[in-house]
């Protein structure tokens, strides 16, 4: 084991959580007491374990998935860690997990000539992230991967790395492990609505007032906030609930689900396609949470660096779990107001390849050989289906 006194390979949380030992012994509420701990790598993290569960047991686990593109501004991240930060008086949630992508924090860091950037990111990371949020660094080829090392931490909150042994004194059974995009606009006035749904500093922000009782329904009022999420899975016995965002009917989201991932799905899973179709047409979202024991049983199987919400689907129905989805209205994660032409194709050719060998995985062990006669078959009509809808979208986003 590496002293951590003399270990110079250190996280760089530990240089953005300095002076944390002043914050060591605060309290925020009188059931909750929040510590700092240095786990088996060196790094500082807030010890949550002699924090009680709520009277039904059930923890809400929030894992924050830091943007892979470091975002111009920190407004919308700012907007989502006050929130965040909010959460804390709460005992029904964990500590909150940011997992932020080293490559994201090298282009950042160490390989940005611009020293005013930098030291924005390194503060904003320092004094927002870190004091909202146990850091966790990561090296991951896509998002999902991000998502996969999350609910990991989280999933395995217990387990100490320094013994590697399970602490058997923990029970996460009904917990509800809720992911939450950082890359979405949550400054917007439908963003600060999804979060907080209509209150004073919504008035003073946006000039709207909120309804009463005698006024007519806005045309915008609020739908679901986010943390109607995973309240649905903890209070409501759902297994999966997700998050829908409301896009226009020629934008590249929908373009890209209607013509590209639908198309696919109908061709490979048409039974199943049904079943998700009946339950959302967004099979992508970002927005989500999972109970304990259907996360268990994902984490069994193999995870998809690309468009693990559509495997996630797919399992839930072949398992006939509870779904339950939650309109959040019209929040977007693209500045310029659309994918570029090559995202939109790169989007659809990705999710032909992961439901390719999603089928080969649920049919060559359970068939003979004739599971290679209807592989050609359905390969032969997916390339018919991808090659369609990339032309549609050249001929819209192009």
């Amino acid at each position: 084991m590496v002293d951590k006194k003399e270990s110079s390979n250190k996280s760089p949380s530990d240089n953005l959580q300095k002076d944390n030992s002043e914050e060591s012994e605060t309290q925020t509420q009188p059931s909750k007491v929040k510590k700092i701990k240095t786990n088996a790598k060196g790094t500082e993290e807030r010890d949550t374990s002699d924090i009680p569960k709520p009277d039904n047991g059930k923890m809400i686990h929030p894992i924050i998935i830091y943007p892979f593109s470091q975002p111009e501004n920190y407004d919308d991240l700012d907007k989502l860690y006050k929130f965040v930060k909010k959460l804390e008086v709460k005992d029904e949630y964990s500590h909150p997990i940011t997992i932020l992508n080293w490559q994201t924090y090298d282009k950042t860091v160490s390989y940005n000539m611009n020293n005013k950037k930098k030291e924005e990111f390194l503060t904003f990371l320092r004094e927002t992230v870190s004091k909202c949020s146990n850091v966790h660094y990561a090296w991951c080829v896509d998002s999902c991967q991000m998502w996969l090392h999350g609910l990991g931490k989280a999933f395995k909150k217990g387990y100490s790395e320094e013994n590697h042994e399970e602490n058997h004194e923990e029970n996460h059974e009904g917990d509800v492990y809720w992911l939450i995009p950082g890359d979405f606009d949550y400054s917007s006035k439908r963003g600060h609505e999804m979060l907080y749904g209509i209150d004073q500093e919504y008035e003073t922000l946006f000039g709207i007032k909120k309804e009463t009782k005698t006024e007519q329904p806005r045309e915008d009022k609020p739908k679901g906030l986010l943390e109607d999420i995973p309240k649905a899975v903890r209070d409501h016995q759902q297994d999966l609930c997700i998050g829908e965002i409301e896009v226009k009917p020629n934008s590249s989201k929908q373009l890209i689900d209607t013509y590209g991932t639908y198309g696919l799905l109908y061709n490979w899973f048409p039974y199943e396609a049904q079943k998700i179709r009946n339950k959302t047409d967004k099979p992508r979202t970002e927005f989500w949470a999972i109970n304990h024991s259907f996360l268990k049983e994902i984490l069994r199987q193999r995870w998809y660096a690309y468009e693990q919400t559509i495997v996630i689907l797919l399992h839930a129905i072949i398992r006939q779990k509870q779904i339950h989805t939650i309109n959040l209205g019209a929040v977007s994660d693209l500045p310029q107001g659309r994918d570029s032409l090559a995202a939109a194709m790169q989007q659809v050719e990705r999710t032909e390849r992961v439901l390719k060998l999603f089928w080969r995985e649920q049919n060559a062990e359970n068939r003979n050989t004739e599971w290679t006669e209807m592989f050609r078959k359905l390969d032969m009509q997916s390339e018919q289906i991808r090659g369609a809808a990339l032309v549609i979208l050249q001929n819209l986003l192009g």
